[in-house]
């Protein structure tokens, strides 16, 4: 995972200028890797040198991932879509990933840490997490999402949405989250933004009101999935149990209506 880093830190890099210990760094290098003298002696002309700066460490990465992705699948090291850069002033951005769980734990928290790397670098006003696996009712979790990621100056308010009709452990499968940080709250309506009222943690909203009324409603889903050789211990096995009993109730209760109230 580390080599893999490093390859989307230097396409994240790309274009941009090169950070002077690296250059100093690469200058020492030839290909092969040892010390170059070439650069200590008058043999070399400027048009050379600057070439070679630019050449150089593009061929001793690019060896260096050759080794280090050996036995990787090509599917895992193609590069999808173009990393945005710099974000424009009066620009809202969105960020939505699934990270398959999230740890509540504060320290050495691996993967939090990169998360909230990545909300910085992006500069990211909203944040969304489909499958953040936390049960937010579980003892042992003691942080939610909001203390989790908030770490800046920045304000940070979030809606927090798992399936609350069990309390097993404090991993529970599925869960959705939105977060809104920054200058962006100044617009955030508490009162109509929400939550799934069944209590599966299928979608949670946020609603923020401009200038003139104008609306915009941002919705995070969670579509759980069916898998026959797993299939009781998958979420949509959950959700289908209650949603059923809902039905049940739903139908139980317009019987006894009509019952009292027979229709003509």
């Amino acid at each position: 995972m580390g080599a893999l880093e490093m390859r989307a830190l230097r396409y994240r890099k790309k274009g941009q200028r090169m950070d002077e210990d690296d250059k100093l760094y690469y200058d020492a290098l030839d290909e092969t890797g040892t010390v170059s003298t070439a650069g200590l002696t008058d043999s070399e002309s400027d048009s050379d040198y600057e070439e070679s700066q630019y050449k150089q460490p593009i061929n001793i990465t690019e060896q260096l991932e050759m080794m280090e992705y050996r036995g990787v699948s090509h599917e895992v090291l193609q590069v999808h879509g173009v990393a945005p850069g710099k974000k424009p002033d009066g620009c809202s951005r969105l960020l939505m990933e699934n990270p398959n769980g999230f740890n509540t734990c504060m320290k050495d928290n691996e993967k939090l840490e990169k998360a909230k790397e990545i909300i910085d670098e992006l500069e990211a006003d909203v944040v969304a997490h489909s499958e953040h696996r936390i049960n937010c009712r579980h003892k042992l979790n003691k942080n939610g999402m909001a203390q989790m990621f908030k770490g800046g100056e920045a304000e940070l308010r979030a809606v927090v949405g798992h399936n609350v009709h069990e309390n097993v452990s404090k991993v529970q499968e599925g869960g959705v989250s939105l977060m809104m940080i920054g200058p962006l709250l100044e617009q955030y309506n508490f009162e109509h933004s929400g939550k799934d009222d069944t209590g599966l943690g299928r979608w949670v909203s946020m609603v923020l009101e401009g200038e003139d009324g104008i609306v915009t409603r941002i919705v995070c889903c969670y579509n759980p999935c069916y898998n026959a050789k797993k299939a009781r211990e998958q979420p949509i096995s959950s959700n289908v149990d209650i949603l059923s009993e809902w039905r049940r109730i739903e139908l139980a209760h317009v019987s006894a209506f009509e019952t009292i109230w027979p229709s003509n």
